[in-house]
């Protein structure tokens, strides 16, 4: 089987594969460099992890993108990144949850235990937060989840039931028959998932 054809039959599994290739092969280079010692890492060695975390997912879904659809892929990507399914009072409560959350945590933490807990706004790190979302959701809601979201047609239900029967077969042998029932529970979810 040609590298492309295993491509376009698991493209989903292809996209975490080379997304966590990327980011945990590089992050193991660096860590190896620094002979596996957490304690002793540069901030240039933390800000390089930092780097490849983000480039995993997000060259992972932008190659696989080029690869399997070509500029249809990126003109429906661009579409979905520019649609807003919600009103913009969802994506403000969406982005203030958690600072609101957070400082609602850190005062009282503040005046109660230590002024070190006192709540401090950085902006670079707003920055750096709000461009790293962005960078890394291209890969995981760009390309993986409008995949894992497609509804399954009724007549794949046979054959990936068949085929997960087939390959869950040695968990099911007499020391793991317990896990009979979770399997076919597992089974239900491509059957049962709602679809918009």
């Amino acid at each position: 089987m040609r590298f492309e054809t295993l491509l376009r039959r698991y493209p989903v599994c292809s996209f975490f594969a080379l997304a966590f290739g990327i980011s945990w092969g590089g992050i193991l280079i660096v860590m190896a460099a620094t002979d596996f010692n957490l304690l002793d890492l540069r901030p240039l060695d933390t800000g390089l992890i930092f780097v490849l975390m983000l480039l995993g997912p997000s060259v992972a879904g932008l190659a696989l993108t080029a690869l399997l659809e070509g500029r249809a892929g990126f003109h429906r990507l661009r579409v979905r990144a520019a649609r807003w399914r919600v009103g913009f009072c969802w994506y403000l409560v969406a982005l203030m949850t958690m600072p609101l959350l957070l400082l609602a945590t850190l005062w009282p933490l503040s005046i109660f235990l230590d002024p070190a807990f006192s709540p401090r706004f950085q902006w670079p790190l707003f920055a750096i937060g709000l461009v790293a979302g962005s960078f890394e959701e291209v890969g995981w809601t760009g390309f993986a989840a409008p995949r894992l979201l497609h509804p399954i047609h009724v007549s794949e239900v046979g054959v990936k039931r068949s085929s997960f029967s087939w390959r869950g077969s040695p968990l099911i042998a007499p020391g793991f028959c317990f896990l009979r029932p979770i399997l076919d529970w597992v089974q239900l979810f491509p059957i049962v998932r709602p679809t918009a």
